[in-house]
C-alpha cells in the first residue's frame, strides 16, 4: 500500500514543476518525463520486490480476492446511479477540483502558460496535489474527460477495500471476517457519496485508512529493518494528505506527534540505540518539512497563506463568546445527527476499541480520529462562513472521509480481540 501513496505524492509533485518548467503544449516532453517518473517509481518500489509482492499475492486466498471483486462491483453500481442524476458530481467537486484540473491541462494542452493562481477558481488556497494528478493524466491521453475523475475516484474505492484484504491475509482470517466491512463500506450511502461528488474526501479517506494500517500493521515497513529509505518512505505516507487539502496539515501534524511521543523513546523504533531512532525519526520528519516548504511556497506564488473561510479579515463580526456558543449550539445538532442518527455511534465505538486494546499502534489511532472529530468542530467554530450554510454544505461530506477509517480501526480491534482470545485458550491447554 505504500507504494499506491507515494505514486500519488510523487506524480503530483513532478507534475507540478514539469508545467511550471515546460513550454506549454510541449506534450511529447512532459508525458516523457511524466513516464521515466513512473517507471522509476514501479521499478524501486515494485519491481525489486516482485518475487516478494508476486508471493504476497500468491498466497492470498482466492475467495477474499472475490470478496473484493463484489465489494467493488457493488460500490461501482452504487456510484454509476449517482453519476447518472449528477454526472459531474457535486457542486463543490466541479467548482474547485475538476475546474483546477481541468483548467490546468486544457492551458497546457492549447499552448497557453498555465496559471497556478487563478481568480476565478473558488478555493484557489488550496492545495493543487488532487487536481494535478487529474490534469497530467489528462495531458498523457491528450485532452480532458471526467471519466479520468471517475476512475480516479473507483481507484481510491479499490485500494480501501484492498487494505482490508491486505489486513485479514496478515491475520490469516476466514473470509467470512472481510465480508462484514466490506458490504458496510459498499453500501454505505455516505461513503459511496464521497466517492461519486468527485471531491478530495475520497482521498482523504484512503490516505487515512493506509496511515491507520500502517501504524497497526508496524511489519509492512522496513523501518525496523534499520532503513533510511523505509524511514523515509513512511514520511511521505504521512506527509501526503498534506497535498489534498488544508486540513492535510492537521492530519499529518497529528498523526506524526502521536507517532513521535509513542515510538521515539520506545524500542519499536528500529534500533535499540537512541541516536539511531533519533536520526530515523528525523528522517520520517524531513519529507513533511519539505512538503510543507513546497505548500508555503505554492502560497507564496498568489495564493493566501490563511484558507479564506478561516480569514478572519474576511469575516462579517469579530469572534466573541456569544457567537462562539451560538455556533456550538448549531454544531452540536449536526453532530449528533450525524454521529448517532446516521453513523449509530461507530466512530466512538471504534475509538473506545481502540483504547481498549492498549497497544500504542492503536491508541495513536484511536487518538489522532478523536483528535480530528475535535478539530473539525474547532475549524466550523472558527469559520467565518455562515455557521448554517457551512453545516449544511460541508459537516457530513468532511466527515464521511472518516467513516472507512473508523470502521477499519473498529474491525482490526475486534480481530486483535479475538485473536487474543484464541492465544489464550491455546496457552491455557498447553498448561
Amino acid at each position: 500500500m505504500n507504494v499506491f501513496i507515494l505514486s500519488f505524492y510523487i506524480l503530483s509533485i513532478v507534475s507540478y514543476f514539469l508545467i511550471l518548467i515546460l513550454p506549454a503544449q510541449n506534450r511529447f516532453l512532459f508525458s516523457t518525463l511524466i513516464l521515466c517518473a513512473i517507471f522509476f517509481l514501479i521499478y524501486h518500489l515494485v519491481y525489486k520486490n516482485f518475487r516478494s509482492i508476486l508471493t504476497t499475492v500468491r498466497s492470498i486466498p482466492f475467495s477474499y480476492f472475490l470478496i473484493l471483486i463484489i465489494y467493488v462491483a457493488i460500490g461501482v453500481y452504487g456510484m454509476y446511479l449517482r453519476w447518472i442524476a449528477e454526472p459531474y458530481g457535486m457542486w463543490d467537486a466541479w467548482a474547485i477540483w475538476n475546474l483546477k484540473a481541468k483548467s490546468i491541462a486544457n492551458e497546457f494542452l492549447f499552448g497557453n502558460q498555465v496559471n497556478f493562481a487563478n481568480e476565478y477558481w473558488p478555493h484557489k488556497d488550496y492545495p493543487l496535489g488532487l487536481p494535478l494528478v487529474h490534469s497530467s493524466i489528462a495531458i498523457l491521453v491528450g485532452g480532458w474527460s471526467e471519466w479520468i475523475s471517475y476512475g480516479i475516484q473507483i481507484v481510491f474505492f479499490v485500494a480501501i477495500g484492498f487494505v482490508f484484504l491486505l489486513h485479514s491475509h496478515s491475520k490469516k482470517l476466514h473470509y467470512i471476517y472481510l465480508i462484514l466491512p466490506l458490504l458496510i463500506l459498499a453500501m454505505n450511502s455516505q461513503v459511496l457519496t464521497i466517492a461519486s461528488d468527485l471531491c478530495a474526501e475520497m482521498a482523504l479517506s484512503c490516505f487515512l485508512i493506509i496511515i491507520y494500517y500502517s501504524l497497526i500493521r508496524e511489519s509492512e515497513t522496513d523501518l525496523k529493518n534499520d532503513s533510511y529509505s523505509g524511514a523515509v518512505n513512511y514520511g511521505l505516507i504521512f506527509a501526503a494528505p498534506l497535498i489534498v487539502k488544508n486540513e492535510g496539515i492537521i492530519y499529518v501534524g497529528g498523526i506524526l506527534f502521536l507517532y513521535s511521543i509513542f515510538y521515539i523513546l520506545s524500542g519499536k523504533f528500529t534500533d535499540r540505540t537512541k541516536s539511531m531512532r533519533i536520526k530515523n525519526l528525523l528522517y520520517t520528519l524531513l519529507p513533511t518539512l519539505v512538503l510543507a516548504l513546497l505548500l508555503v511556497y505554492w502560497k507564496y506564488k498568489g495564493n493566501q497563506l490563511i484558507p479564506e473561510d478561516f480569514n478572519q479579515d474576511k469575516a462579517v463580526g469579530k469572534l466573541t463568546w456569544e457567537l462562539i456558543l451560538g455556533k456550538l449550539s448549531f454544531i452540536n445538532i449536526y453532530f449528533s445527527t450525524f454521529q448517532f442518527s446516521m453513523m449509530n455511534g461507530i466512530f466512538f465505538i471504534a475509538i473506545s476499541l481502540g483504547l481498549f486494546i492498549r497497544k500504542r499502534a492503536f491508541v495513536s489511532v484511536a487518538l489522532h480520529l478523536f483528535f480530528i472529530l475535535m478539530i473539525y468542530h474547532f475549524l466550523f467554530i472558527i469559520s467565518n462562513k455562515d455557521i448554517s450554510w457551512h453545516l449544511n454544505t460541508a459537516y457530513i461530506r468532511i466527515h464521511s472521509s472518516l467513516i472507512a477509517p473508523a470502521i477499519f480501526l473498529g474491525w482490526s480491534s475486534i480481530i486483535m480481540l479475538l485473536t487474543r482470545k484464541k492465544e489464550a485458550k491455546v496457552k491455557r491447554s498447553e498448561t
